[in-house]
């Protein structure tokens, strides 16, 4: 393969593979806390009004589906006279927040927890009202999102088919001027990667793999240039890292806009261990936060100089990906292995694993979903030491279908401890702006001292401006009850799964330009 060759990848049938176990009940946590986030953004938020409001954001599991009613958390607009709010008017806000979880069985199918951001625009969130995905698999342009009973404004607009006009027609198209030039990282699994491969598809752009020789490749980790002795390449059989199509980056490069969609591959979020580095996808580093330093921050800087687009993303999407979940499984598989050895009859052993597989997160697997969701947030957020940081979004996970994978007790307790962590950076941020009083009350609160969430201190909660910044990306919530259009127990089709992901990644995109520039 030649350093310049785009490489088209063929998707295997299954291209998650289980990973390495996690401790569970009561064993000791040994993550080192010396590698949490860091300081190093010179970021100093600007505090803005506010006016929090409910938002009617869909669940992204069906958690909701067996909900009824729910209401509006009224919003508070904080200004120049912030010091003159009531502490009882505090003290009821920051028990919203540390009652997430409730406020959610409380609230319409398809509400998350995050109030998001600041509520600049005097329109309303397309993707925010209840609606119904519209399903062609004839004809692309058709799967959209279609709110229910919403205003004409409220519409949502197909920026995946105006884009792919503006290549059919080699026209510039001024009401995409806002997208030119933009930079689009995509931090997660194989759910990210195959949404960059069928946006770019569909959108007519170039879908270009970033192999190890490739000039815009990051080199490997000092000492780690070679894989361990003893390992040979699945392929060749050499000793020699696997050019994966499946966990290599790539760039989807959209012409017409000059834009950029950077995709990275990520493990989850534990560490490295033999299991992984058997893996076919694997090559280092093996932790998110490396990943995403040795990967992310230098393929975006090599992209840079090599088109002249800014060194700083526009956007970051982070997803925590279905591994953290598959590495959790395979301690239960070895036990069933071991079972079968010692002669335990396989039905009665596989009967034992999957109570096993569908057992509730222990508090350690709930405690280290917590602390590894806020710390790899964290980390992310000042990654690029600028005034000028990117917009951050967090990509809930989907439901898939049933399967001892990834079981649904374990999806939902990952999925709205996630949630609970983005409200609470959010509410930080909120807090930090603040400062006096609000950010007094926010350090006391049992949202704040959660071992896991492990709060930052108000110099650094400025600097990072999540409030500002940061989003959870709602297309897993969109996609509910469309498993019939899957590729297997996990992965969506193109149709309508990829369509959808992609005009609202624009749409996210596009709202956080409006915001910068009011």
């Amino acid at each position: 393969m030649t350093a310049t060759q785009t490489h088209v990848r063929r998707r295997s049938r299954v291209s998650i593979q289980i990973l390495p176990e996690t401790r569970e009940g009561d064993e000791d946590d040994e993550f080192d806390e010396k590698r949490g986030f860091t300081e190093g953004s010179e970021t100093e938020a600007t505090y803005e009004t506010h006016l929090l409001r409910a938002r009617r954001d869909s669940f992204s599991l069906p958690l909701g589906l067996a909900v009824g009613g729910g209401g509006q958390q009224e919003g508070h607009a904080w200004g120049k006279s912030w010091r003159a709010i009531s502490v009882l008017t505090a003290v009821a806000a920051t028990s919203c927040l540390t009652t997430a979880a409730l406020l959610l069985l409380c609230r319409p199918p398809g509400t998350d927890t995050v109030t998001n951001v600041v509520e600049r625009r005097t329109i309303c969130d397309p993707y925010a009202e209840y609606g119904v995905l519209n399903v062609s698999l004839e004809t692309p342009r058709e799967n959209v999102w279609q709110p229910v009973a919403a205003e004409p404004e409220c519409q949502p607009t197909n920026w995946v088919e105006m884009i792919a006009q503006a290549e059919r027609n080699r026209a510039n198209d001024p009401r995409l001027d806002h997208l030119r030039h933009r930079t689009v990282v995509v931090y997660g699994d194989s759910i990210d990667r195959d949404h960059v491969e069928d946006v770019c598809a569909f959108v007519g752009g170039r879908h270009e793999m970033i192999h190890d020789q490739h000039p815009l490749s990051p080199p490997y980790p000092q000492g780690e240039e070679l894989p361990p002795p003893g390992y040979q390449n699945p392929i060749t059989g050499e000793r020699t890292w696997l050019q994966n199509g499946q966990s290599r980056p790539w760039i989807c490069h959209i012409p017409q806009l000059d834009t950029r969609i950077i995709n990275v591959f990520h493990f989850g979020f534990q560490d490295v261990s033999d299991f992984l580095l058997s893996s076919p996808h694997y090559y280092p580093p093996a932790r998110i936060e490396d990943r995403f330093d040795q990967i992310v921050v230098p393929l975006v800087a090599a992209v840079a100089k090599q088109y002249g687009s800014n060194p700083i993303p526009d956007l970051v999407s982070v997803a925590p990906g279905f591994w953290t979940l598959l590495r959790e499984t395979v301690d239960k598989q070895r036990a069933l292995e071991r079972q079968a050895e010692d002669g335990v009859p396989y039905d009665e052993a596989h009967a034992q694993w999957r109570a096993q597989v569908w057992r509730q997160p222990s508090a350690w697997s709930r405690g280290f979903y917590e602390k590894r969701v806020a710390q790899i947030m964290r980390h992310v957020a000042v990654a690029w030491p600028a005034k000028s940081q990117p917009s951050l979004l967090w990509r809930a996970p989907h439901f898939v279908k049933k399967t001892d994978r990834t079981p649904y007790n374990r999806l939902v307790a990952l999925d709205q401890i996630g949630r609970s962590v983005m409200s609470r950076l959010v509410a930080e941020g909120q807090a930090a702006a603040a400062g006096g009083r609000q950010w007094d009350v926010w350090t006391r609160s049992a949202a704040a001292q959660s071992d896991g969430f492990n709060a930052a201190d108000r110099a650094w909660a400025r600097r990072a401006g999540l409030d500002r910044r940061l989003k959870v990306d709602e297309w897993g919530a969109r996609m509910l009850g469309q498993s019939q259009y899957f590729r297997d127990d996990i992965h969506p089709n193109p149709l309508p799964g990829s369509y959808l992901y992609g005009n609202m990644l624009f749409h996210q995109l596009t709202t956080f330009l409006e915001a910068r520039h009011q």
